[in-house]
């Protein structure tokens, strides 16, 4: 695990090189020779223990000697720079792409798309999957990675999360779910994924190779992406930028939020949906009616937006509209070439959604949506694809059976609705097999459940050429377990993704062999200390 052959990126080389790199890099044009020098001067003075072995010393152009961590903002970039450079010199390929060909061999392949093979081998190239098979041979300067008969599977993908925007919930400081403002289309939230979170690592235990990130809000809150688990940066992370912008469509109806009825709210004898589904206070309606104008209003903005730049394209005599980014990020929404994700979760607003879609002709992802079960056949229908919330929950009605949350991925499979498994959090990502291992117990059948986990959520997103099976020409993103991915018991023992080995070691495990290995009071070895 700790060379290139295994995958992992080659040791950082030393000082010297390091202090090499980053001076030649600001000698790449020779009209600021006389700047560069000095900036090599200046980063001589203030990153000592980066660039060289000697500490700091005050002179006449150095009065204060700067103490750790007192660093500007552009030191710190170009301290970041400093140590990317060398690697990449060093190994004369990016980081992106190292490591990314590897021969797995003895594993019993599941390619979820077509038939199943016998225990066999997959190679990867360059992070593309580019030969599968029993009777393969490992060409020469290619890593083996013996499987033992280890079951391999595509890498799992959740379809709503907000994995890498949140750390720890209650701490504001590590919370970046949402933007200022209610409406936010232009708002892309890969740039705020944080690709050092915790989180990351705890999601890959659980076989999860891939998210859709998804921005919180109140109303527009912005547009989703399509993220591998592994990356130095977010540009590394990106799969797909664009896959989606979510609006929270405005409440038609309301149903309890797995809690106590509210008073005036939700009546004590809440019945099963349809016409008698409970209504929406007064107060809370008008609100609901406001938002709805005002999501009119912005697209009917859009719209002449789009019209008005198209007009000015064609004539030059016609001044163009002033660019707009709010109104520009929905112009793929209009013209067919990005969905919107509707979080509708009761009856009355999924049908409101609906109208509302085809009217403006719209593509519509149904999002968060409690009530998909009850209109199975109509979403089949119209093949509006479902982001399944979460399984593991109870109902939301007093008279729904206990099973209702269970049994949902169920009813869509048979009913033919396109849908997929999500947590919609950042913690619990790593428990989304428990999703479609509860909907299997309890009638949903097991290609199916693999399915929703992998290739569905790909052809949801608009990226099942890449991701989602193991076949010929995709990313390599793979899970290797010593079982059934879907049983508690089973283990993800080695996981690839875009053919990198990627690490599965958590900080949880790493804290619990600290303190595992913590000496006992009274022992020798504490009294030493």
């Amino acid at each position: 695990m700790g060379g290139a052959a295994d995958g992992l990126p080659p040791t950082r080389p030393d000082a010297n090189q390091q202090k090499k790199a980053v001076v030649g890099v600001f000698d790449l044009d020779g009209s600021h020779q006389q700047k560069n020098k000095g900036m090599a001067q200046r980063l001589n003075r203030d990153f000592p223990s980066m660039l060289d072995s000697k500490p700091a010393l005050k002179t006449k152009e150095n009065p204060v000697t700067r103490r750790p961590g007192s660093k500007t903002c552009l030191q710190r970039l170009v301290a970041v720079c400093s140590l990317s450079l060398p690697i990449i010199a060093a190994t004369g390929v990016s980081l992106a792409e190292a490591g990314t060909s590897v021969f797995i061999r003895n594993v019993q392949i599941h390619a979820v798309v077509g038939g199943e093979l016998s225990v066999g081998s997959v190679l990867v190239e360059e992070g593309i999957i580019t030969a599968l098979g029993p009777e393969i041979e490992a060409p020469e300067g290619i890593p083996v990675f013996d499987g033992k008969g280890g079951q391999l599977f595509p890498g799992f993908i959740d379809g709503h999360t907000t994995l890498g925007l949140v750390e720890i919930p209650t701490v504001k400081g590590s919370v970046d779910t949402r933007e200022t403002g209610r409406i936010n289309p232009d708002v892309k939230t890969e740039l705020a994924v944080n690709p050092g979170s915790h989180l990351i690592p705890v999601a890959r235990r659980g076989g999860v190779t891939t998210v859709m990130v998804v921005p919180g809000g109140q109303f527009v809150t912005g547009t989703a992406a399509v993220m591998n688990l592994d990356g130095w940066t977010w540009e590394e992370m990106l799969v797909k930028s664009g896959a989606g912008v979510r609006v929270i469509f405005p409440k038609m109806a309301t149903i309890p939020s797995q809690g106590p009825h509210q008073e005036g709210l939700f009546p004590k004898n809440n019945l099963r949906g349809g016409k008698e589904e409970t209504k929406v206070a007064p107060a809370k309606k008008k609100k609901e009616k406001e938002k709805l104008r005002r999501l009119n209003e912005l697209f009917d903005a859009a719209k002449n937006y789009r019209q008005a730049k198209k007009a000015a394209k064609k004539d030059s005599k016609i001044q163009p509209p002033p660019e707009d980014r709010r109104l520009e990020a929905l112009l793929p929404v209009l013209n067919g070439q990005m969905p919107l994700i509707i979080t509708a979760q009761d009856v009355p607003t999924i049908k409101a959604a609906i109208a509302w879609t085809e009217e403006r002709q719209l593509t519509m992802v149904l999002d968060g949506a409690r009530d998909s079960w009850r209109m199975a056949p109509e979403l089949a229908e119209k093949k509006i694809p479902v982001l399944l919330p979460s399984v593991l929950s109870v109902p939301v009605r007093e008279d729904e059976p206990y099973d209702t949350s269970y049994t949902m991925a169920k009813k869509l499979h048979e009913a033919g609705v396109l849908f997929c498994f999500t947590t919609g959090s950042a913690s619990s990502v790593r428990n989304l097999f428990h999703h479609a291992a509860m909907s299997v117990a309890f009638g949903l059948p097991y290609k199916a459940a693999l399915e929703a986990l992998t290739i569905n959520a790909a052809k949801i997103f608009g990226v099942a050429d890449r991701l989602g099976s193991i076949e010929v020409g995709k990313d390599a993103n793979l899970i290797l377990t010593d079982g059934d991915p879907l049983e508690v018991r089973s283990h993800v023992t080695a996981l690839w993704i875009q053919g990198r080995r990627a690490e599965l070691e958590t900080k949880q495990e790493r804290l619990y062999r600290k303190y595992r290995s913590r000496p006992r009071p009274g022992s020798s070895k504490a009294q030493s200390r």
